[in-house]
Formats: C-alpha cells, sequence, structure tokens
C-alpha cells in the first residue's frame, strides 16, 4: 500500500488538503512571514559576499593597498571578505528593518486603539494587516471596541429609560403634595391613596432594578432543590387568583403530570408570577389566562396562554428588553418583570420564548427548565 506523505501545512485538514484560502492564510503567518525574512537575509548575505568577494578580490589583484605583492592572494580574498561581510551587514540590517516595520507598525496601532479604549473612545477600530496572527488580534480588538460600544449604548440607554420611569410617580407625589400645601385640594384618603400608589411604584421600580442588576452581574445566589414543578406553579397561581378576580379575568391550571425540577423555589415563583402577571396586565376583562406544565424531550416547560391583545413581531423582537411595553395601557407595571424573569430562567440554565399569531389573537408565554433526574 502506497503510504501518502502530509505536509506541514495540512494539518488540521485530516479531510485533505487545505483550500486555496487556508493556504495563503497558512502561508501569510507571521512566524512563517519572519521565517522567510531570516532566509531571504542569508541567501542575500551569501550571493552578495560572494559577488563582493570576487569583486574586491579582482581589484585587489591590480592595485596593491596594503603593501603586499601582486600574488599576495590570501591576504586580497581576506580583505574582500570583510568588506563583504560589512556590506552584506548592512544590507541584511536593511532588510531586517523593513520586515520589523511591518510588524512594530501594527501592534503600534493595537497598543494605540488599547489606550483609546480605556479612555472611554468605543468608536476606535484597528485595520487588519496582512499577517494572520496580527490580524486576527486586530479582529479581537475591533470585535471587543464594538461589544463596548454597545455596552456604552445600552448603559446611557438605561439610564434614560430609569430617568423616565422615574419622572412621572414623582411628578405625580409632587404635584399632590404642592396642591395639598396650596390649598388647592382638600386633604382626602382619595389624596393620599394617589400618593402612597406612586410611592409603591416607585419602591417596585427599585426593587426590579435591583433585581435586574443582581441577576444581570450573576451575584444573585440560587439555592436549588428538588421542586415539583407542579407545585410551585400550583402555589403562585393560588396567590395571583385574586388579582385576575378583581379584574375579571378567568385563571386556571390544567391537569398535566408531575414535573420535578433543581431550582431555586423563590427565583422560580418569581419567574412564573412575572410572566402570570404581564398575562394579567395585557387581558382585557372577560378574558382568560390558562396555564399548563409539561414534560417534553427531557424539558420541564410551564406554558401561558391567554386570550389577551397578542403581539406583532416587532414586539416579538423587543418583548424582553428593559422597560419595553407594547402599550401604555398594562397599569403600573415597572416594565422589567419579563427582563427579570428570563434572566433568572437563564441562571437556572433554562429559558423563556414568546410566541403570538398576532395582534389582537393572544400570546403564549413558555418557560423552559432542566429537569431535574435526581
Amino acid at each position: 500500500m502506497r503510504r501518502h506523505r502530509q505536509h506541514g501545512f495540512h494539518k488540521g485538514h485530516p479531510g485533505g488538503p487545505p483550500s486555496g484560502a487556508e493556504a495563503w492564510r497558512y502561508f501569510q503567518g507571521l512566524e512563517r512571514k519572519l521565517a522567510r525574512s531570516h532566509l531571504a537575509a542569508v541567501v542575500l548575505a551569501i550571493v552578495l559576499l560572494f559577488l563582493l568577494a570576487g569583486l574586491f578580490g579582482a581589484l585587489f589583484g591590480r592595485v596593491n593597498m596594503f603593501g603586499g605583492g601582486p600574488d599576495s592572494g590570501g591576504f586580497r580574498w581576506l580583505a574582500a571578505w570583510w568588506l563583504g561581510f560589512v556590506a552584506v551587514s548592512w544590507a541584511g540590517r536593511i532588510v531586517a528593518r523593513r520586515y520589523a516595520r511591518r510588524i512594530t507598525g501594527p501592534l503600534r496601532a493595537m497598543g494605540s486603539a488599547a489606550r483609546s479604549l480605556a479612555a472611554g473612545n468605543y468608536a476606535v477600530r484597528v485595520p487588519k494587516p496582512t499577517e494572520t496572527e496580527l490580524a486576527d488580534l486586530a479582529g479581537d480588538i475591533n470585535a471587543l471596541a464594538e461589544e463596548l460600544e454597545q455596552t456604552e449604548h445600552q448603559r446611557l440607554q438605561l439610564i434614560g429609560d430609569v430617568a423616565h420611569e422615574l419622572r412621572t410617580p414623582l411628578q405625580t407625589i409632587e404635584g399632590s403634595m404642592e396642591a395639598l400645601l396650596d390649598g388647592v385640594v382638600e386633604p382626602s384618603e382619595e389624596v393620599f391613596a394617589a400618593i402612597a400608589e406612586e410611592a409603591a411604584r416607585l419602591k417596585r421600580l427599585a426593587f426590579d432594578l435591583s433585581n435586574l442588576s443582581k441577576t444581570e452581574e450573576g451575584s444573585l445566589g440560587l439555592d436549588r432543590r428538588s421542586l415539583d414543578l407542579r407545585q410551585e406553579v400550583g402555589d403562585v397561581i393560588e396567590l395571583l387568583d385574586h388579582q385576575f378576580d378583581a379584574k375579571g379575568v378567568n385563571l386556571s391550571l390544567r391537569s398535566g403530570p408531575s414535573v420535578t425540577v433543581e431550582a431555586d423555589g423563590d427565583r422560580l415563583a418569581q419567574i412564573v408570577t412575572n410572566v402570570i402577571g404581564n398575562a394579567l396586565a395585557y387581558t382585557d376583562p372577560g378574558g382568560s389566562v390558562t396555564v399548563d406544565v409539561l414534560a417534553e424531550d427531557g424539558r420541564a416547560l410551564v406554558r401561558v396562554d391567554d386570550t389577551g391583545r397578542g403581539l406583532g413581531q416587532d414586539d416579538l423582537d423587543h418583548i424582553f428588553e428593559r422597560f419595553y411595553r407594547v402599550d401604555d395601557r398594562a397599569g403600573t407595571g415597572t416594565g422589567v418583570g419579563l427582563t427579570i424573569a428570563r434572566t433568572l430562567a437563564r441562571a437556572h440554565g433554562g429559558e423563556i420564548s414568546a410566541a403570538s399569531p398576532g395582534v389582537g389573537k393572544g400570546s403564549r408565554f413558555e418557560i423552559e427548565l432542566p429537569v431535574d433526574h435526581g
């Protein structure tokens, strides 16, 4: 059987030789460019050494500049070799500096970009050099810059959103207090109740933002235990039942199997509460919210279907973003409930998804959690 010897640059391609682009990428590598530069310098040195040695040797053969006779060939060749060595050294230095500039130039650009990023200039980008390793490094720096730029944009947007959310209840409280102080309105239970409601809204916002920050930073510890998912969902529904009765929306938990999950009981209740509460907020009186607990393909699912206002495609793309609301008719929610629910679900190794056939046709939210096989 004939054995095929594999070339060095075939390494990493067990199925056969690399494509033309891959081979070019290999030969464009920094390590190989440095090797080729050294080889070029050596070849140039040998060629120049022989040429110059022959030239100076022939010259010294005609003109005796060192006092020797015309046939003192050893001395002439020694002087020729020394002069050739000096010339080759300068030529090698020029070649080495040329290749060094091709390496240090991009490195200086990357260092400058890194300093700009540290100073907060996230719009900086690094042009990609031809050397593979340097191009990869430049790509990593550009990816980091894009990520930092996006994070800064989200931070500024979050500040603006928080300021907007705080403005409305604060204006309501301020206006009510000024009216009371100026005697425009008489002190009454209704006025005090309105002020208390706005203060409670501020408290909920502060609590939700604190939870959101902790969950996104990963600093919210999870006390995982084996839990009966159906029992946990049933407890949440029992707590929320009076809110549904007050609005005139029917809430039901359909019968299904018992599913065991490994989760933090408090955080799991928060996830389910936020999702079911969102369904209540966007379902008009006379509608219904139905909850199912299922086990499918090794996953535990909590499926929440409502007959509410439904979601358009644009809403589905943004429904889990902070402070996003489908409309302003959902009451006094803080706009971060679904964001917190998804972040907590992901912290458990799960996910939350949303679907809807369209506006006015209801919606479905699914909470997915890993099954505890115990």
